[in-house]
């Protein structure tokens, strides 16, 4: 039998110094050179040649080699397309003695399959986030030849195809899994390399998120108006898919309120949901600048700062090499992601021994005493771990209003066994502020945990008869009018509490499924499908909490619109991004992990809190401070994110003047706080401000002196100074008085 070897010395000449040549071209190879190099060099210059010496081979050579090689079919979003792509074999044969090199594994592509084989490559491609482009790459052309593809080389063009037609397949699939179930739609915005506000809508339901499409604002103002223009035919086109969406969850910021405003009136069932994961932050940072903690937040900032230097970095390294310990680094926060504070605080705890040998009060000079800061630390990390791990839960694409609930109440169990009384009051506005209470209190009925009295079970009520007849009804769900659908649910919400009628057999209900382990209040309210209540339960427990399944497509959607591919157009970006982000839980939606879409809503640990006494201050409104330091930690955190997206444009950009541009576009969408009309110059309005208002070093600024301040500059208009930069000022020019 002839071996693969013997059949390339026939057009190779081996020398007697070890190299080789090319009988045909006359190529040289290097000493030590062996038949891997020869028949790569064959199959690029010499295809031909070397097809006809493998169809030459005797018949026991070629039964052998395809003993070697075994295929696996690569999975398609066609079903009647046939399995091409022949893979690699299970167990790779040993090689020879005395032969040199790796054994060769031998793949071929039937070439009426060819379409799957696209496909699969382009989806390749896509969750890889490659350009397309490395098809047409003579590199990759040549590693086609290496595993035998028979079929037309794939170009740019016929990926992008691809893609675009696996993104239509998919998107019907999406629509199938909205369809039949409460949705909630996600949507927040951020700015793409282009310096474009894109605005991402991501559709959640059971526990799973799927990206849906991208609004992509170039030159308008992204105002409230502009938004609701371009979603509007969205929301019109899931209703007319037979999606039905019962929720709207956003962040903070003003133009997203005024949005559902406008939203509200077309579809008037429509709830609006806060981001909760960022409301607790908006807690944490309360927290860190408050008297208990303010001082060790800033020396542990103080002490980051000093591993800024490479010194001090080689010297910490050194002594956790020294100690044999794992080398971790400092870790800095971040006041635009979540719990970045409490990452850095936990990291330096755990280099503590390491780090405190590499500064003294001299390099630190806020740290006086070591012992007592990291004392102080360990108490701050203590405090901060249950807003952590409330963060972690609200973020999960299946955490629901209930989770909220339940997230809040355990807050508050902790800051009241910690003592942290000015803690309770930050919570507890928050919670006024920014959570739906209605209908967060309707979700603890719906889950047969009935709130405590110091929350307005009656104001749940009517919220569960009005959300539900208007549902029931805009989506033709009963036949009924609104009003009878009000006096319907009347009347099974009276049935529902006293566990008679249709509910009289509830508990037995409920109690069996507890059994089985079913955990999830939606199981019971299934057992009623019937039932106007039960459909109108199902909904209100299917609503999300959070917008992170957004956030994670602005970490894919940035991995696919690069610097490098900047000129991608706006629908192949859309196309990949459909690709990249749903693919696996539309084709594989059984391996998404089980905490993604659990809803864990009749958990008996959970009433061991005494949840009357933790909402007692909501009776009392007195210990609630205003709303101005809320709207001022909403306008500080929108300013933050800005600032980060022009620094981080900055840096990307290698041209100064581009920087500049984007820096300068980026201010101008911004509507800052100018002087009002008497003062030319922001001296002149410092100087009236401090005599008009007594201020001296002992002026208290608090949200009222803000205001002061505030609207003594009422003017909005591109480059004039902020609140917070006027405040800076005022204050600089008291210290030089």
């Amino acid at each position: 039998m002839t071996s693969l070897r013997q059949l390339l010395l026939t057009k190779i000449t081996r020398t007697t110094d070890g190299s080789s040549v090319c009988n045909l071209c006359g190529l040289p190879f290097k000493s030590g050179s062996d038949s891997a190099a020869w028949r790569a060099h064959l199959s690029s210059r010499h295809t031909a040649v070397l097809d006809a010496m493998l169809a030459n081979r005797p018949p026991a050579a070629a039964a052998s080699a395809e003993a070697a090689s075994s295929s696996s079919p690569s999975s398609s979003l066609s079903s009647s397309a046939a399995s091409v792509l022949s893979s690699a074999p299970a167990s790779i044969p040993k090689k020879r003695k005395g032969e040199a090199g790796q054994p060769s594994i031998q793949c071929s592509f039937a070439a009426t399959g060819s379409k799957q084989a696209v496909d699969s490559l382009a989806r390749l491609l896509a969750i890889s986030s490659i350009a397309c482009n490395v098809v047409d790459t003579e590199a990759f052309k040549e590693f086609l030849r290496d595993v035998g593809w028979s079929g037309a080389l794939p170009t740019r063009k016929g990926m992008k195809a691809a893609l675009a037609s696996q993104a239509v397949l998919l998107r019907e699939k999406v629509v199938a899994a909205l369809r039949h179930s409460a949705v909630t739609i996600a949507s927040d915005g951020w700015t793409n390399v282009r310096h474009e506000k894109i605005t991402n809508i991501v559709p959640l339901v059971n526990g799973q998120a799927f990206y849906w499409c991208s609004i992509v604002n170039t030159m308008e103002r992204n105002t409230a108006e502009w938004l609701y223009e371009k979603m509007l035919p969205v929301f019109n086109d899931f209703i007319d898919q037979g999606v039905r969406i019962v929720a709207i969850v956003l962040d903070n910021e003003s133009v997203n309120r005024a949005l559902f405003n406008l939203l509200q009136p077309q579809f008037p069932f429509l709830i609006r949901v806060s981001c909760a994961a960022h409301t607790i932050q908006l807690i944490v940072r309360a927290a860190l600048k408050s008297p208990a903690f303010a001082q060790t937040a800033q020396q542990l900032m103080d002490l980051i700062r000093l591993f800024d230097s490479k010194e001090s970095r080689h010297e910490l390294k050194r002594l956790q090499q020294f100690r044999a310990v794992p080398p971790l680094a400092v870790l800095k926060p971040n006041d635009t992601r979540w719990s970045s504070t409490f990452f850095a605080v936990e990291r330096v705890l755990r280099i503590w021994k390491e780090m405190e040998v590499c500064f003294d009060s001299q390099r630190v000079p806020s740290i006086v005493n070591k012992q007592q800061f990291f004392a102080s630390l360990t108490s701050l990390h203590s405090f901060l771990l249950p807003f952590a791990t409330a963060t972690d839960e609200v973020q999960r694409d299946g955490a629901t209003l209930f989770t909220v609930y339940q997230q809040f109440i355990i807050l508050l169990q902790h800051v009241k066994d910690t003592k942290q009384g000015w803690a309770t009051v930050s919570i507890l506005q928050r919670w006024h502020k920014h959570i739906n209470i209605p209908a967060t209190v309707a979700t603890a009925v719906l889950s047969f945990r009935p709130p405590p009295t110091h929350l307005d079970v009656g104001e749940a009520q009517d919220f569960i008869i009005s959300f539900g007849s208007s549902y029931l009804s805009f989506y033709k769900l009963h036949s009924a009018s609104e009003q009878q659908l009000q006096d319907l649910l009347t009347l099974q919400i009276a049935e529902f509490n006293g566990r008679v009628g249709r509910f009289s057999s509830l508990e037995d209900r409920k109690s069996s499924l507890e059994r089985t382990g079913a955990k999830d209040a939606r199981m019971v309210w299934m057992l009623y499908l019937g039932v106007e209540l039960a459909q109108v339960a199902l909904a209100l427990l299917s609503v999300a909490a959070s917008e992170a399944a957004v956030e994670r497509t602005f970490s894919a959607q940035a991995a696919v619109h690069t610097k490098r591919r900047n000129r991608l157009h706006a629908s192949t970006v859309e196309a990949e991004m459909f690709v990249k982000f749903n693919y696996a839980n539309v084709m594989h939606p059984e391996g998404r992990p089980r905490s993604a879409a659990s809803c864990e809503e009749m958990d008996e640990e959970f009433d061991a809190a005494d949840h009357g006494e933790l909402f007692a201050a909501v009776e009392s409104p007195a210990p609630v401070v205003t709303d101005t330091e809320v709207e001022e930690e909403e306008q500080e955190e929108e300013e933050e994110e800005e600032n980060k997206q022009q620094d981080a444009a900055a840096v990307a950009d290698e041209d100064p003047e581009a920087a500049a541009a984007a820096a300068a576009s980026a201010s101008s969408r911004r509507a800052r706080r100018t002087l009002s009309v008497p003062f030319t110059s922001p001296a002149d309005f410092v100087a009236w401000f401090v005599q008009q208002y007594s201020i001296t070093h002992g002026f208290c600024w608090n949200g009222d002196a803000r205001n002061l301040l505030q609207n003594a500059a009422t003017s909005r208009c591109k480059g004039g100074p902020t609140t917070k930069e006027l405040e800076k000022m005022v204050k600089e020019y008291v210290q030089r008085q």
